[in-house]
C-alpha cells in the first residue's frame, strides 16, 4: 500500500474534478452537476478541509480524521 499525501488546496480540488466534484458557498464536497452534498461510505458529509482523498478507481470519498483513515485501511487492505 502507499499513500501519498499533499494538503494543498490546488491539489485537492484537482482531485475533486477529475471525478466532477466540487466545494459549495458553505465549504462541503458537492456534485457539480446535481450539486447535492457527497456522502462518505458511511454517509457523512465532507467538508474541504476534511478531505483527504479518493479510493484509487472509485468516487469513494476519504475523510481526513484519524478514524476515518484507519477505517479506511482495515475496510481496503485487512
Amino acid at each position: 500500500m502507499r499513500i501519498t499525501y499533499q494538503n494543498t488546496s490546488k491539489i485537492k480540488k484537482f482531485i475533486l474534478s477529475t471525478i466532477d466534484k466540487t466545494v459549495d458557498k458553505t465549504n462541503f464536497i458537492i456534485d457539480k452537476k446535481t450539486k447535492k452534498r457527497i456522502l462518505t461510505k458511511d454517509g457523512e458529509e465532507v467538508r474541504f478541509d476534511e478531505f483527504a482523498g479518493i479510493r484509487k478507481g472509485s468516487e469513494i470519498i476519504i475523510k481526513s480524521d484519524i478514524g476515518a483513515l484507519a477505517k479506511y485501511v482495515e475496510t481496503y487492505y485487512h
